[in-house]
C-alpha cells in the first residue's frame, strides 16, 4: 500500500515537472519572438533596391524641386513609390549631390 502511494504521487510529480518544463519552453519562446513586420510599411531606416531610371527621375525632381522632402512627398503621394524606394532614392541623392 505504502509502496503503491509513493508510485503513484512519484508518478503525479514526475507528470507535473513535464507539464512545468513544457510550459516553460514553450511559453519562454513566445515571450522573446518577434512579430514579423510587413515589409510594405518598414520604417524610415529601410533601403531596398532602385533602377538607375529611378534614381534619374528621382534626380530630375530634385532639380525642379530643389528640396529632398519635397521630392520624397513627390515620390510617395504622386508616383506611389514603396517607402524603401523613396528612403532608397533619397540616400542617393545625398550621395551624388553631397548633402548632409
Amino acid at each position: 500500500m505504502v509502496n503503491q502511494l509513493r508510485i503513484f504521487f512519484a508518478h503525479r510529480w514526475a507528470m507535473i515537472a513535464v507539464g512545468m518544463l513544457a510550459f516553460v519552453i514553450f511559453s519562454g519562446c513566445a515571450w522573446r519572438s518577434k512579430i514579423p513586420v510587413d515589409p510594405m510599411t518598414v520604417g524610415a531606416g529601410d533601403r531596398c533596391f532602385i533602377e538607375k531610371e529611378q534614381v534619374v527621375h528621382a534626380d530630375q525632381l530634385y532639380s525642379q524641386m530643389g528640396s529632398l522632402d519635397l521630392v520624397a512627398r513627390y515620390l510617395r503621394e504622386q508616383d506611389q513609390w514603396r517607402s524603401c524606394e523613396v528612403n532608397e532614392a533619397i540616400y542617393r541623392l545625398r550621395k551624388i549631390h553631397d548633402l548632409p
